[in-house]
């Protein structure tokens, strides 16, 4: 029986953390909503839900650097118009295009390139101008990162750094600052009023007797 060679279980580690930092545990009370392609899907736990500790996990498509999840709790107070999230998404997407494309890149570079420059066993021979360019990728997307969370950075310090120190540490959790600068915008919005501007219709059904 074939064993895994040292390098097949670095990269298994590398990918296996990847897809933890694409997971997101909901609290009792949280609602998800997470963008697939141009439709908005809503998550929370009910009685058929698998939980773990009593929190519901959910998973981001990890080949999309894009924002696309919004998580918000059933004790928020914010009630924006369906008008003004819809007008708030569409700055978002503009203003966090560049930290996309960063994100992009580096996840290019650290979870393809990489690797298969490892498995082909040409590391060795190329590893310092990789090593380089992983690093100044990184080194983007985290000043983009601290860039483009202004408001976030102002509003609340202390969870923003929080969020920028675990992403400045670790390159990996880096990948998915898009969605951790969405999940703050919204953060203080009612799953209500954010049902009646990304899912619409279930809105509707959901209030006819």
């Amino acid at each position: 029986m074939d064993t895994m060679t040292t390098e097949q279980e670095l990269l298994a580690v590398l990918y296996a953390l990847y897809l933890w930092d694409c997971m997101h545990w909901l609290s009792p009370g949280q609602v998800a909503f997470v963008r697939s392609g141009k439709q908005w899907v809503r998550k929370q736990a009910n009685a058929q839900s698998f939980t773990l500790l009593n929190r519901m996990p959910i998973a981001r498509n990890p080949a999309s650097m894009s924002p696309g999840l919004i998580i918000c709790s059933s004790s928020a107070t914010d009630k924006p118009s369906p008008r003004r999230i819809n007008a708030i998404l569409r700055l978002l997407d503009k203003r966090l295009l560049l930290l996309s494309l960063f994100a992009t890149m580096s996840a290019t570079y650290l979870l393809l390139l990489v690797p298969a420059v490892i498995l082909l066993g040409r590391f060795v021979a190329v590893w310092k101008p990789m090593a380089i360019m992983v690093l100044l990728l990184h080194v983007a997307l985290v000043v983009e990162f601290y860039r483009a969370a202004k408001r976030w950075r102002i509003e609340a310090p202390k969870s923003f750094w929080e969020a920028f120190a675990a992403s400045a540490l670790n390159p990996l959790a880096a990948l998915r600052a898009p969605d951790q600068i969405m999940i703050w915008s919204f953060s203080q919005a009612t799953p209500t009023a954010l049902d009646q501007a990304l899912c619409p219709e279930a809105s509707e059904k959901a209030q006819q007797p």
